[in-house]
């Protein structure tokens, strides 16, 4: 195997590994207002990604850093052509992790609020414009990357939904299995 086939197979490995373990986070961050009725169960929704979430975002990280180690053209490419999208993505990224690490530190329901906004936009903006970037590069159209968009949004809901059902139980349970449902449909 040449290097550069043993490169891009761990590049496409920590990509993969990137989108499978962020997706339901992201999926999770989208539904919480929508499963949870009271705060005790907000708590619990948000719960089931507490303990891995930020750990999920190292795969991007080691990812984007293999990419520019072994093909710093490739990087530079995507980065200029996507420049926007990615800042955007970052930003979400960075959003949302300020809702989750400070939900748990402010007093007020109205900072909570803030905080659940913040989760859900930084969530639901990164698992949009993803699938939008990657559509636009394999079909290079405005057209393509909505529908891409659409479709990781679509199963970043169904990932996050079917993930919230196996770890909590009760009623957030039950709502979930049926959101899980409707995405699937």
């Amino acid at each position: 195997m040449e290097l550069t086939t043993f490169w891009f197979v761990l590049i496409a490995f920590l990509w993969i590994g990137y989108f499978v373990l962020e997706g339901f986070d992201f999926g999770v961050g989208m539904l919480a207002p929508a499963l949870a009725r009271n705060e005790a169960e907000r708590k619990q929704v948000l719960g089931t990604i507490g303990p891995v979430w930020d750990g999920n975002e190292v795969w991007l990280i080691t990812a984007v850093g293999a990419m520019f180690a072994a093909f710093p053209a490739w990087y530079a490419g995507l980065l200029s052509e996507f420049y926007l999208p990615i800042t955007l993505i970052l930003v979400g990224l960075i959003v949302r992790g300020i809702g989750l690490e400070w939900r748990g530190k402010v007093q007020h329901a109205s900072d909570r609020a803030w905080c659940d906004l913040g989760v859900l936009v930084g969530s639901a903006l990164p698992a949009f414009l993803w699938g939008a970037v990657f559509a636009d590069l394999l079909r290079n159209s405005a057209a393509a990357a909505l529908v891409g968009g659409v479709l990781s949004l679509s199963l970043c809901v169904l990932h996050g939904a079917v993930f919230v059902a196996l770890k909590t139980s009760g009623p957030v349970r039950s709502r979930a299995r049926r959101a899980a449902m409707i995405a699937a449909a």
